[in-house]
């Protein structure tokens, strides 16, 4: 029988069918899986407080002997209570227990046991209800595990020691032993034992750094092997020289010095015959989009063609009208592709494809359909990245012969952050916003004043301004408390904004009466939106100086930062309300922090201390591997640590393929099993 790592949890006493279905429902399936069932808490018993020091109201651990026998109390039908007194030298304590009548039944006088619980005082003594009791053989840390299936502490505590027992002389070590020793890690068997049974609280503490440090090691070697796997591809070099000055001529602005420096980054990338995948990271408003314009003139120059996936359809209609008149100066033709592109449009836009003729094709996910052929495509832009999969942005680059692939987002966090959770890609940071790009002030205000707010956006519509009202609901719901978009244009209408026209857009419209509204916004018919996050990335008109954003609790930092970005874009001063009644003080505390500062990547680092990073980055939707033990924040120093170590491996191009690392090999394709990302490929 084999007794090992991978066995069924079957073979564990006390596991019989009915159980092993209750565990595998929870993902335990192996007696390997109950290893990686880590604790999600630890009690130390190991110290003890004396029953004359507890405080009322405060968790305790007290070793004490019993010295009143159990009395049975029978409350009504289905209540029974036990009580019992036990001391410890120190004084009195009085335990009592809840329909527990097997415990109760092992509570005799002149046994010792450990209880840790609440202590409460009543009159001159002090009583513990329902305390977890422990043997003074457990007088250590105790693990303990989130339960399920109506299983207790104990009984999953004694199947992880059963599976302790017979998995750990089959345990095989992963990582390189000299990484183990350069970064003084313990082994992976001590390390097993030690984070379910440790024996103080600094073993606990290096045993759990440990399983960290793999997991990032891991995450940094299959990013290092996809970078690497993807030189040894051959991508089409670029390699024509082109005067740029026309381009730059074009533009009724002069470009920051950091939109030149990425501008060149991605022009010398892309003269290699190696695929270039570059991610472009730029706060709201820095100037990405002439960027990527810049990167697919020089590409289509080079007699290549070029496309550009964005995640809505409103965003790829801004994106085309863009475009489109920027580059019918030069000759350049472009189309737009999206679910509502008619079928003699799409016919017409795949024969220009195909034949060469057409240069730029932008569309949103239609882009990634099987009918869609070019017939040289060079350059894949993916805009707002972090909306798109892994999956989706791999599917557009097989449109072509291994294109250069540039990726845009809105999304800063720190660089050293960036450089390796994007390790698989070169990062170029558009640090500077352009001339004239004003500082958006920022309010907290509660729902009082709406009356005061709204006078004020009448004030700036009359002036000529628009406005932004976000909203965190299509319609009403179930909560009354939060805004609906529909409902509140026409509460706006009849009541604040009479006789102002006011809109409403959210993503359930369909595309062209989501095209319609915005047209008419940016044409300045339509003077206040009423608007879900439709409008968080892309949507750009300049006139619009005022946002009021309702029920900010509701939104996430970077979230409402994008939202802010909507506004600003053009010379008036512009203002943002974030509407909240919350009495949460954290929740206070973060929206006053955001108030504060419009520096995106602050925003961000904020975001992610607060959210935490699983959250913030979407992994599921990202493609990133989910962490189980490694927190982005908290183990910032070892994720750096673990990178540069998976980079020494990985000097070694042949360490894939040698014997000696076939555990590291089979973890590194556990962790990103269920990913998008395939690191053989």
């Amino acid at each position: 029988m084999d007794t090992g790592f991978e066995s069924n949890v079957s073979i564990l006493d006390g596991i019989g069918k009915r159980r092993a279905e209750l565990l595998a429902a929870a993902g335990i399936c192996r007696v390997g899986d109950l290893l990686d069932y880590f604790p999600r808490t630890y009690l130390d018993l190991s110290e003890p407080v004396s029953i004359a020091f507890l405080v009322d109201g405060v968790q305790a651990v007290v070793r004490a002997e019993i010295v009143k026998p159990v009395r049975k109390v029978r409350l009504r039908k289905n209540m029974t209570l036990y009580q019992f007194a036990v001391d410890d030298g120190s004084g009195c304590l009085e335990i009592v227990l809840f329909n527990q009548e097997y415990v109760a039944a092992q509570m005799a006088v002149g046994k010792e046991f450990i209880f840790f619980g609440t202590a409460t005082r009543k009159g001159r003594r002090f009583e513990m209800a329902s305390p977890l009791i422990e043997t003074v053989d457990n007088a250590g840390i105790l693990p303990v595990y989130r339960l399920f299936g109506g299983f207790s502490q104990k009984l999953v505590r004694r199947w992880v020691e059963q599976a302790l027992k017979i998995s750990l002389p089959n345990i095989e070590e992963i990582l390189p032993q000299d990484i183990l020793e350069r970064y003084g890690l313990m082994s992976r068997r001590e390390a097993y034992s030690a984070v379910h049974y440790p024996q103080n609280m600094q073993t606990l503490k290096e045993a759990q750094h440990r399983f960290v440090f793999e997991e990032l090691f891991l995450f940094s070697l299959g990013l290092h092997t996809i970078r690497a796997n993807r030189q040894k591809k051959t991508a089409p070099a670029l390699d024509k020289e082109i005067d740029m000055s026309d381009f730059y001529a074009a533009i009724p602005y002069s470009l920051t010095r950091a939109q030149h420096r990425v501008i060149e980054e991605c022009i010398q990338d892309m003269k290699k015959d190696i695929p270039m995948t570059r991610m472009i990271q730029g706060d709201v408003g820095s100037g990405k989009t002439v960027v990527a314009a810049a990167v697919i003139y020089y590409t289509v120059k080079n007699s290549k063609q070029a496309c550009l996936m964005a995640p809505t359809e409103i965003l790829a209609v801004q994106h085309y009208e863009y475009f489109r008149d920027l580059f019918e100066k030069f000759g350049l033709s472009c189309a737009l592709l999206t679910g509502s592109t008619k079928p003699a449009q799409r016919r017409q836009i795949m024969e220009q494809l195909q034949s060469g003729e057409m240069d730029l094709l932008i569309g949103t996910h239609a882009l990634i359909q099987d009918f869609v052929q070019f017939r040289n495509l060079a350059l894949t832009i993916v805009d707002e990245q972090h909306r798109f999969g892994l999956k989706q942005r791999s599917q557009l680059s097989q449109k072509g012969i291994c294109p250069h692939m540039l990726v845009m987002s809105a999304t800063p966090i720190p660089r050293s952050l960036a450089l390796i959770l994007y390790g698989e890609m070169d990062l170029s940071v558009i640090d500077e916003l352009p001339a004239g790009r004003k500082r958006v002030s920022t309010f907290l205000v509660s729902s009082d004043y709406h009356t005061r707010m709204y006078r004020y956006l009448r004030e700036q519509v009359a002036q000529g301004g628009q406005a932004y009202v976000v909203c965190p609901l299509v319609e009403n719901g179930e909560d009354d408390s939060l805004k609906a978009a529909t409902a509140y244009a026409k509460e706006l209408t009849n009541l604040f904004l009479r006789g102002l026209d006011v809109r409403y857009l959210h993503g359930r419209m369909s595309a062209t009466e989501k095209e319609n509204v915005l047209h008419d916004f940016v044409d300045g018919k339509v003077k206040v939106l009423v608007c879900t996050t439709v409008i968080e990335v892309g949507v750009n008109v300049p006139n619009a100086n005022i946002m009021i954003i309702e029920n900010a609790e509701r939104f996430g930092l970077s979230q409402l930062h994008q939202l802010r970005g909507r506004v600003g874009r053009g010379t008036k001063k512009s203002y943002c309300f974030l509407v909240s009644d919350t009495e949460n003080v954290v929740t206070k505390e973060r929206l006053s922090s955001f108030c504060a500062t419009n520096n995106g990547f602050e925003i961000s680092r904020k975001d992610l201390q607060m959210r935490g990073p699983g959250d913030f980055f979407g992994q599921r939707q990202s493609g990133l591997p989910l962490f189980r033990h490694a927190d982005l924040i908290r183990d910032m120093e070892t994720l750096s640590a673990a990178h540069e170590a998976a980079r020494q491996v990985t000097q070694n191009p042949a360490w894939f393929a040698e014997p000696s690392s076939v555990y590291l090999k089979r973890a590194v394709l556990h962790l990103f099993d269920q990913t998008d990302l395939n690191i053989l490929s």
